[in-house]
């Protein structure tokens, strides 16, 4: 039973030596959607992270782009958290950071970005 693709390009797949990070210094404060406690709730970001794998085929032709798609990265996590309640958010995090890399990787029609974090990724 093979339960991974022989060419995985996940984050399990790249080696640390083949990554590149790139920070993106912009705190988020996040509208959550009200959940049943009708009550208001936030999410805070201090930074986002990109993993780049520097041995992908597009990562020459598009790391240079990453700077000038900051506005569409740091958007696309405020869209995508405020799509959960405060319970949703709080249980479903790897959940959310797959959609955000998903919507991510389709914007540069590529996988060489791999993986991302959130810098103090806070509830409230």
């Amino acid at each position: 039973l093979e339960l991974e693709s022989p060419d995985a390009t996940g984050a399990d797949a790249v080696s640390v030596a083949d990554t590149v990070s790139y920070k993106i210094e912009q705190s988020l404060t996040i509208n959550l959607k009200r959940g049943e406690d009708g009550k208001d709730h936030f999410a805070l970001v201090d930074s986002i992270t990109l993993y780049e794998n520097t041995k992908h085929d597009d990562y020459k032709d598009l790391t240079e782009t990453v700077a000038t798609n900051e506005s569409f990265i740091t958007e696309t996590v405020n869209n995508v958290i405020s799509e959960y309640t405060y319970e949703e958010a709080s249980e479903k995090r790897s959940e959310m950071k797959a959609e955000i890399l998903d919507r991510i990787q389709d914007r540069f029609g590529s996988s060489f970005i791999y993986d991302l974090s959130f810098g103090n990724l806070i509830f409230q």
